[in-house]
């Protein structure tokens, strides 16, 4: 199933650069019916921009929240490496709404 999956999905990518369709024809006839439904294609490709946005969120509210939870290196105010976390946690946060908009166009 996931040879197949590769296989489909490879095939649907060359033939969208090429520009034809015919080609997803032919290795979808040789592959059998057991390709992905774009329905379930859709929900797997709007669930990793979805993770990478938690994962941006949980890093920046991390790096804020350094003194309260105890894992930061002491000092008081936000220092320089909470600092650092927050930019980093914002970048992937943003990184992974930009994947999400150009999956949803």
């Amino acid at each position: 199933m996931i040879l197949r999956l590769h296989c489909s999905n490879f095939a649907q990518f060359a033939d969208e650069v090429r520009g034809d369709t015919i080609g997803t024809s032919v290795v979808r006839s040789k592959l059998g019916s057991n390709t992905v439904s774009s329905s379930n294609s859709t929900q797997t490709s709007r669930l990793i921009p979805l993770i990478v946005i938690a994962l941006g969120i949980v890093i920046m509210v991390g790096a804020l929240l350094a003194d309260s939870i105890g894992i930061s290196g002491g000092g008081d105010g936000l220092g320089w490496k909470q600092l650092i976390g927050l930019i980093v946690g914002l970048v992937i946060a943003v990184s992974g709404a930009g994947m999400l908009l150009r999956k949803m166009n």
